[in-house]
């Protein structure tokens, strides 16, 4: 155990390259004991500590679904916003879908904002449906066309389909004006 904690610790702290691509519990292979997932988190928990956004990721995720401990929704939720404040994309994108009220949406508008700032094709096009269905903001389909545009771009295949969707009901003006914020 010693050993894996100190692997693991290693890993976290050279970059933090293991902590976006670790393996969720299903993935995981059957002879994996519950004490190495309890080195894990607790590998995570050093480094999330210590102001690594993957880790800090990484430990909310297994505090979300209880690997290595107990699940706690609370800490999980602390450390995906520790993760999102350093503009952790992942992150920010888990936060833009956990508001699931409506009245809630202006919160997640905020999140996606910042993951489509990114590049983030995912972002993009929440901040297309957003603007598309007056999700937390008021609805413009000029934006709405902008957004799904730039994740279609990227190859987002539902940001494609929101596009031509709306390319059959958008007004002139708002398309013209789409254009121009894409120029």
């Amino acid at each position: 155990m010693r050993l894996i904690l100190v692997t693991g610790l290693c890993l976290f702290m050279s970059g933090g390259a293991m902590a976006q691509s670790a393996p969720l519990m299903d993935d995981l292979p059957a002879e994996v004991r519950p004490e190495d997932l309890q080195a894990t988190r607790l590998t995570a928990q050093i480094a999330a500590d210590a102001g690594d956004a993957a880790a800090q990721f990484r430990l909310a995720g297994m505090c979300d679904r209880g690997e290595g401990g107990p699940r706690d929704p609370a800490a999980a939720y602390l450390y995906y916003r520790k993760a999102a404040d350093q503009n952790h994309v992942p992150a920010l994108l888990v936060l833009g879908e956990g508001y699931d009220d409506d009245n809630a949406s202006k919160g997640a508008f905020v999140y996606n904002r910042r993951a489509a700032e990114a590049g983030s094709s995912i972002g993009q096009f929440r901040m297309g449906y957003a603007y598309e269905h007056g999700m937390g903001v008021k609805a413009d389909p000029a934006q709405a066309y902008v957004w799904y545009s730039r994740a279609a771009r990227q190859q987002d295949s539902a940001a494609t389909l929101g596009l031509e969707n709306l390319k059959g009901r958008i007004a002139a003006k708002d398309r013209a004006r789409a254009e121009g914020m894409l120029q």
